[in-house]
């Protein structure tokens, strides 16, 4: 993965990826070998791998208005009614 790896302080070393991350990416996380501490201490590769998982995407509607979805059906229309087909109204905003 492209990206800086840097000391944020002294104790705290941080690695900001050049790309975003695709949801859903799994990614095991690992010392390099020969890496330096902050004040050039040689630090050990007994370090156990760290596995990390980005979020999964998230969508979801907060109302749905439709004119012709309420004259449609004589005011009865609402967007709260559990709709397994994830139907929108042609004018649906």
């Amino acid at each position: 993965v492209p990206g800086r790896f840097r000391w944020v302080t002294t104790a705290i070393a941080r690695f900001d990826p050049s790309v975003d991350w695709p949801p859903e990416l799994t990614v095991e996380v690992a010392p390099l070998a020969g890496l330096t501490s902050f004040d050039g201490t040689r630090l050990g590769s007994s370090a156990q791998p760290v596995r990390y998982r980005t979020p999964a995407l998230r969508l979801w509607l907060e109302t749905v208005r439709s004119d012709a979805a309420r004259n449609a059906t004589g005011g009865v229309w609402d967007p709260y009614t559990a709709n397994e087909h994830g139907e929108m109204p042609v004018d649906g905003h």
